[in-house]
């Protein structure tokens, strides 16, 4: 008869459970070290991307662009006298390109565009000069003008080019900065209106000439007009300036005060005396005074505050 052997048999199934056991351990170890491969390898490319980031965000300090709105009061300085103008309020907008050569110094240009209305008055005004009429002859001419109001309009193109030294303080960026604004006049014009006379005195004759409009020669003649060109060159203005940058994600807000020197007088075709009258006994009605900056030694200054968005 078989007899069954129970040592034998319990044996083998304590070798099997063994057996099974290590194949589990090995598994779940694997599985283990698979796991802490894939933690370090994720691990690793959140690392890497936050180098990238820092990496772009060093990179972005090098270039900046700025949108910018500005407003300020400007003053134009007259050498003569007699001629009052009062300061006027420039606003405008534009666009700026900053290059960070290194930490605490910039180099910005840009483009913009500034509207400035500007009005002057002469209240009472004389003179008198030598002329030729259009026979030749010699006459002394007598000028003068009362209660003369004019309004000047302006829109410029600007495209400044400066330096800025910068000092920071925890997140934020204070400047200071010098630079020079290139002008162009896209518009210039006046509107003018007053009392005016122009006599001619002929000395040879002991004649005056006060009334005699066909011939150019008339006494406080009440005259007006509109929108006449003025002709102006391009101006250069030197400026220096203080600014700070306040902190932001992915922006920045920005403020900044400018001083704009006096610059070069702009005006072309200066005339010797203002309201000179017609030439060569030319008719009043076909002529007009020009400007009051047409006159003299003129030059603009001025300052502006500027606000905007750096990115």
């Amino acid at each position: 008869m078989y007899k069954y052997n129970f040592t034998s048999s319990l044996g083998r199934v304590l070798s099997l459970l063994i057996l099974l056991t290590a194949l589990s351990t090995g598994i779940m170890g694997q599985n283990n070290q698979q796991n802490d491969l894939l933690k370090t390898s994720v691990d690793q490319s959140k690392e890497q991307s936050r180098l990238t980031e820092i990496n772009t965000e060093e990179e972005n300090k090098l270039f900046s662009m700025l949108i910018f709105g500005h407003g300020g009061m400007f003053e134009w300085q007259h050498s003569n006298n007699a001629v009052t103008i009062d300061p006027s309020i420039v606003y405008g907008g534009g666009l700026a390109f900053n290059f960070r050569v290194v930490d605490w110094l910039e180099i910005s240009s840009g483009a913009g565009i500034s509207v400035q209305t500007t009005d002057a008055n002469v209240q009472n005004y004389s003179v008198t000069m030598m002329a030729v009429d259009n026979e030749g002859d010699p006459y002394e001419k007598r000028i003068s003008a009362s209660g003369v109001e004019e309004s000047q309009q302006y829109l410029w193109v600007e495209f400044p080019l400066l330096v800025r030294y910068f000092y920071t303080a925890g997140n934020w960026d204070f400047f200071a900065e010098a630079g020079a604004e290139y002008r162009m006049p896209v518009k210039s014009t006046y509107d003018q209106s007053g009392i005016f006379s122009h006599q001619g005195y002929y000395k040879q004759y002991d004649l005056l000439i006060d009334d005699l409009m066909s011939s150019g020669y008339y006494t406080d003649l009440s005259k007006s007009h509109e929108e006449e060109d003025i002709e102006m060159n391009n101006l250069l203005m030197p400026f220096v300036g203080l600014g700070v940058v306040f902190p932001g994600k992915k922006s920045h807000f920005f403020f900044e005060a400018r001083y704009y020197l006096p610059g070069e007088d702009p005006f072309k075709e200066k005339q010797d005396v203002l309201f000179p009258g017609p030439d060569y006994n030319g008719s009043p009605s076909f002529y007009n005074n020009p400007s009051v900056m047409s006159n003299g030694e003129v030059s603009l200054s001025g300052i502006k505050g500027i606000v905007g968005i750096r990115f």
